[in-house]
């Protein structure tokens, strides 16, 4: 292409002072009055003219149409407010619950149905945008708009001195039409339109005295809109922009969208080649495209030299875009972003927990969502803390799943349980002797107590917005008992104050006209909080500006990004009102908008957009969108491809290009334009991974640091096993089982014997599982065995000897235990959240049956009762001349003649030995540790020396056990050299993963040790050294057992 890439001459700002300079403006100080769409564009306006003739500006007053239709009916005395848009949804549902009769709609379905009442308030928008009235829609054919009449005639009654927009320009209209007089501002008027205005508004510019409407003229121009824009503006001068075609700026901007025959003209001006000024990228996802638009912002500024406030970026919709755009530029640069049209509320830390109350409110108050809730409430003054886990514990404390849609009340159920709770833990704790070690139990007590007492303000506070809420209350009531709970008890800062005052401001209309209540007028504020949207920046300040596309025509920028140029993106899938389909708007006449506009009017805005960008722009797509799904480059971007008509096109009689060309010729050169970009501007984590990638040079703290310096994470593994394979040195806590003051218990024993590496994050770091929701429908299998062996043991200390003598028949019997286990149920369900009575019921007709079938086990052997949950410990067991020193609780100790006989309670399903070589050493080391124990204690208990043992599964309708009854010796012989292996992985301090897959299938910490944790730990196990070869045997020798 000869000649240097150059600027379209004669566009827009170039249009716009030629219309104020052409515009009549007679005296010494000329009064001259534009109006345009937004103040933005006003800035724009003033920008672009300061930039041509200053003196224009003189005089010159910028108004919007909306605000100039305010003033004039202020100064008429006119008493009205506007906002009647954000309450005439709750009026059409009050509207839909009378007794009203409608001719073509089903007024069942439109009850029940969601959504029906925001699709008719949109379509009653249109209407009145389109300047039809109840008379028009009255005489209409179709019964669907006779209805939609008889609806619009009863909200206007209703609505009073409350006005929608469109009422405010058609009753301006009015009274300026009666009297050009009351125009308010003097002076001739200029009006810019983009041609898609609706009836309303155009009917409201053509009565401006004096005034000249102008617009720009876009592609594509079809018949439709023509006929369209005629209808409202009569013949408009359609300003056409003569473009320079030496460069692709200008080819894009003359040839864009333009009709087939111009496009595929051979004599047409085309792209002699890639000149800087167009670029059509193509990405992987979104991310990867925000990525690439914050690089490409970067080179901008730093290649081009390019004010910030001269750089635009256009997304298809602002959210999610805009949030996510502007978070990454701010961190490059703070303070550098300028959202048109603000950020979502909900998409800041505050307005995220307002909707947080909000869903816990209607979800009410239920377990889940409360648990969300309650780590950021506000708990007072003190350093207490409130993790989500620790929610979760203190919750279950209470013993409730708070309400549901089926129970609605059980969302006042907290604030009843936490006083009486917290007074039953204070008195557990205070009955413990004052110079009792404080164990896990009483630390875990103490705390959930700190926690109940920190959260009951908030609780109380949120219990009596639920109260409001469930007895209907109005919205002027509900709104200042929540509002209440937001100022006082959450967590909310200034962002939160100022999203309270901008609901406040939204839900005024609806205040006062006293249209919804309790969980209506909750669902209001929640869509209140929706559509609040903060702002970020102000534009014309040296900030990037980003916008909708239906948002940015009429700005001008130097240079341009458009993001998100995907099929169904831009232009939208066109879909019909489901109320007014096309097909009864075109009975309506021209002004009724169908379907199609939208699309035009995105192409339009898009042509607008090339128009408005004096050196650059930039189209982009994202293969993937922002909901994962996969999408086609749209057919904007061949359009824009086509207009360019870059090598081959043009020749050979190609004009129109394919995919693979797109990509050759337009994606490929865009890619290698951003990789350059990054290279020289390595501002991100994308830039610094592309610079290492193809340059091999990296920041010089990605090898400096630590811990985390490349040269130590690519360094290969040391062979020999190290702290973080479990092998420790140093100084360490004392270790379970080594010393008196410390024992062990069985089932510490059986954890270290399965994983010493779960052992070594368990018992002796402290680690655990943090708290997680359970089902609500069913007791977790721990909590049921905790609650089982309870029960068993109130039974058997009250009854045992009695039950063992049989001095009472055994139906008698079961009747006495169902009795415990009904008092041991009630006292457990106080704090363990069930849902419902049926559940409840269920829960403990299970314990009753297994206590009972535990019975019927018992009555089935001749022994003679001795104790339940024996307790033991510390006791030194002697293994040649070591010690290990043990503690813990014994299920069950009975008796005969001549033996004692150890039973170990279960409520899992039974696990019958298969042969007598089944013995499982982290599973029976229990039972062998618990007869090991007994024999040591025959003496002082009073019981024989020789030792039975057995697991007993009375959940189990088998009734099988797993019985060590004829070689228990055996058993203990195997337990004792478990001990010595446990004790040689203690006294060494080895703690090596098991290579075993199937320990790891329950284990929380899984995601600590990786994938590869087995394959690292059959390594070292295969060459073990002398402290670990005892525990390698068990385990490979085990999964050899296992494979043969």
């Amino acid at each position: 292409m000869s000649g240097e890439p150059g600027r379209p001459v004669g566009l827009v700002a170039e249009a716009r002072v030629r219309w104020l300079d052409d515009l009549p403006a007679a005296g010494v100080l000329p009064e001259r009055t534009v109006i345009v769409a937004s103040e933005a564009i006003a800035h724009a306006w003033r920008r672009e003219i300061v930039d041509a003739r200053p003196e224009l500006l003189m005089g010159t007053r910028f108004v919007t149409p909306i605000g100039a239709a305010i003033s004039l009916l202020e100064l008429q005395g006119v008493h009205f407010t506007t906002g009647e848009e954000a309450v005439r949804a709750a009026r059409i549902v009050a509207y839909l619950q009378r007794d009203v009769r409608m001719e073509a709609f089903d007024l069942s379905v439109l009850r029940e149905g969601r959504g029906w009442a925001d699709a008719l308030a949109s379509t009653l928008t249109e209407l009145e945008g389109a300047a039809l009235d109840v008379t028009a829609l009255e005489a209409a054919s179709d019964s669907r708009c006779r209805d939609l009449a008889r609806l619009l005639k009863d909200l206007d009654a209703a609505a009073g001195a409350s006005w929608t927009i469109a009422r405010v320009l058609r009753e301006a209209t009015a009274r300026l039409v009666a009297e050009p007089a009351v125009w308010p501002f003097a002076g001739a008027c200029l009006v810019e339109v983009s041609g898609h205005e609706d009836m309303v508004m155009a009917n409201w510019l053509r009565a401006i005295p004096r005034t000249r409407i102008v617009a720009i003229e876009t592609q594509p121009r079809r018949t439709a809109y023509v006929e369209r824009v005629r209808a409202r503006f009569g013949e408009l001068a359609l300003q056409q922009i003569e473009t320079v075609t030496t460069s692709e700026l200008g080819l894009l901007a003359a040839y864009l969208f333009s009709a087939p025959d111009v496009l595929t003209a051979l004599d047409r001006p085309r792209s002699l080649g890639n000149d800087g000024t167009v670029q059509l990228e193509e990405h992987a996802g979104v991310e990867e495209e925000m990525e690439a638009a914050v690089s490409w912002v970067i080179g901008e500024v730093g290649d081009c030299g390019a004010p910030l406030e001269q750089i635009g970026i256009v997304v298809p919709k602002l959210d999610p875009y805009a949030a996510l755009l502007s978070a990454r530029l701010e961190v490059l640069l703070p303070d550098s972003v300028c959202v048109l049209g603000g950020v979502p509320a909900t998409s800041t830390s505050a307005g995220a927990r307002i909707a947080m109350l909000l869903r816990a409110l209607a979800g009410y108050l239920h377990l889940d969502v409360l648990a969300e809730l309650l780590p950021v409430v506000d708990l007072g003054a003190g350093d207490v803390f409130l993790s989500r886990s620790d929610a979760i514990s203190a919750l279950y404390e209470l013993g409730t799943v708070g309400g549901s849609i089926a129970h609605p009340a059980g969302a006042l159920d907290w604030v009843a349980r936490i006083g009486p709770r917290c007074e039953a833990l204070a008195a557990a704790i205070a009955e413990a002797p004052p110079d009792e070690d404080l164990g896990r139990e009483l630390r875990a007590m103490q705390r959930k107590l700190e926690h109940l007492r920190a959260i009951t303000a908030p609780l109380e506070a949120i219990d009596r917005v639920a109260r409001v809420v469930l007895a209907d209350a109005p919205l002027n009531k509900v709104w200042p008992t929540l509002k209440t709970v937001l100022q006082g008890h959450l967590r909310i800062g200034v962002d939160g104050v100022r999203i309270v005052a901008a609901i406040d401001e939204v839900l005024q209309p609806l205040t006062t006209a006293d249209l919804v209540f309790g969980e209506a007028a909750l669902a209001a504020i929640t869509n209140a909080l929706v559509s609040v949207r903060l702002p970020v920046g102000r534009f014309g300040e040296a900030r990037v500006t980003i916008a909708a596309l239906g948002d940015v025509a009429g700005l001008t920028f130097r240079t341009v990004r458009v993001l998100g140029l995907a099929e169904g993106a831009i232009p939208s899938n066109v879909r019909e009102d489901p109320v007014l389909p096309d097909s009864a708007r075109r009975g309506l006449g021209a002004a009724m908008p169908l379907a199609a506009d939208r699309t035009v009017a995105q192409l339009h805005s898009l042509h607008r957009t090339v128009l408005g960008a004096t050196e650059r722009i930039v189209l982009s797509v994202a293969r993937m969108d922002p909901q994962r799904r996969y999408r086609e480059p749209s057919g904007a971007l061949l359009e824009a491809a086509a207009a360019l008509g870059r090598p081959p096109l043009g020749s050979g009689g190609v004009t129109i290009p394919d995919a693979s060309m797109l990509r050759q010729q337009a994606f490929e050169p865009a890619r290698h334009e951003l990789r350059t970009i990054r290279a020289r501007w390595p501002v991100n984590a994308t830039g610094l991974l592309d610079r290492a990638v193809r340059r091999r040079q990296v920041p010089k703290r990605w090898t400096t640091d630590r811990i985390l310096s490349l040269d130590r994470l690519l360094a290969p593994p040391a062979r020999a096993p190290g702290p973080m394979d479990g092998w420790l040195v140093g100084e360490l806590p004392t270790l379970p089982g080594l010393t008196p003051e410390r024992p062990v218990s069985a089932s510490a024993l059986s954890r270290l014997l399965e994983c010493p590496h779960r052992f070594l994050y368990e018992r002796v770091l402290g680690w655990s599982a943090p708290p997680a929701l359970g089902d609500e429908g069913a007791i977790d299998a721990m909590s049921y065995g905790t609650l089982f062996h309870a029960t068993a043991e109130g039974f058997y200390r009250d009854h045992g000897t009695a039950f063992c003598a049989r001095e009472k028949s055994l139906d008698e019997w079961k009747t006495i235990a169902g009795e415990h286990a009904d008092r041991s149920f009630a006292t457990f369900i106080e704090t363990y959240p069930l849902a419902g009575t049926a559940i409840r019921d269920a829960a403990r007709r299970r314990l009753r049956r297994d206590l009972a079938a535990l019975l019927e086990t018992d009555c089935e052997k001749e022994q003679t009762f001795v104790d339940v949950e024996r307790a033991f410990g510390p006791t030194a067991l002697t293994l040649g001349a070591r010690t290990v020193h043990v503690h813990g609780f014994i299920d069950r100790i009975d008796r005969t003649a001549t033996t004692t006989i150890v039973r170990d309670l279960k409520t899992g399903k039974a696990k019958r030995r298969k042969d007598a070589d089944d013995i499982r050493p982290a599973y029976d080391v229990q039972l062998g540790l618990y007869g090991l124990v007994a024999r040591a204690n025959a003496a002082a208990w009073g019981v024989p020396e020789r030792v039975e043992g057995a697991y007993v599964y009375p959940a189990d309708s088998s009734r099988d056990e797993r019985s060590f009854r004829d070689d228990f010796e055996t058993l203990t012989t195997h337990t004792r050299s478990w001990l010595a292996t446990a004790l040689d992985l203690l006294e060494a301090r080895r703690f090596p993963r098991t290579p075993d897959p199937s320990d790891c299938t329950f284990c929380p910490f899984k995601p600590v040790c990786g994938v590869a944790a087995q394959d690292r730990a059959l390594e070292i196990l295969t060459e073990p050294e002398p402290a670990v070869a005892g525990f390698a045997a068990l385990k490979i020798e085990s999964e050899d057992g296992d494979d043969a």
